[in-house]
């Protein structure tokens, strides 16, 4: 496990970090990023910015309406305009714990972050246990995303 394992608690009173060496691991030690940089510099030539930004509102532009239109969900973060949103979406749903949620999602193939995302006072302020988070990048599709919804609505129906 990584990400935000280096810390134990998360209170408005202190924050109790984690025994060593995790204290000094924030996050995921980011291998990847060696082999993968010269691809992704080559796509990113390949691609228009205007066409990622438009793509990439539109995907969140979906997102946020299914999201919104299913009365179980409840979506934290949310501006008045989506031009003003990042193409992130952090959620709860009534009658599911978030950790079964990402449970399951990810054996639908689907990576969600689950928990309190090193900001308990912030799950207390909303009254929740924790949450999940979806990240859109510039390259995901609305194929994409129409999949991750049905599959959040078979996840939420398995559960609750």
């Amino acid at each position: 496990q990584g990400g935000g394992e280096m810390i134990a608690t998360v209170k408005f009173s202190g924050t109790t970090y984690a025994p060593l060496p995790e204290k000094f691991e924030a996050g995921t030690q980011n291998i990847n990023s060696i082999p993968t940089l010269k691809p992704a510099i080559e796509v990113a030539k390949l691609m228009n910015d205007k066409e990622l930004l438009d793509n990439q509102h539109a995907v969140s532009e979906y997102l946020l309406h299914a999201l919104t239109s299913n009365p179980r969900v409840h979506l934290y973060g949310v501006p008045r305009g989506t031009e003003a949103k990042i193409p992130l979406f952090s959620f709860s749903v009534d009658g599911a714990h978030h950790e079964d949620l990402a449970l399951i999602l990810d054996k639908m193939g689907i990576a969600v972050r689950s928990g309190q995302m090193c900001a308990e006072p912030i799950m207390d302020r909303f009254g929740v246990t924790g949450m999940l988070r979806a990240s859109l990048a510039p390259y995901n599709t609305m194929e994409e995303a129409e999949y991750f919804i049905k599959s959040l609505d078979k996840a939420i129906a398995m559960l609750v």
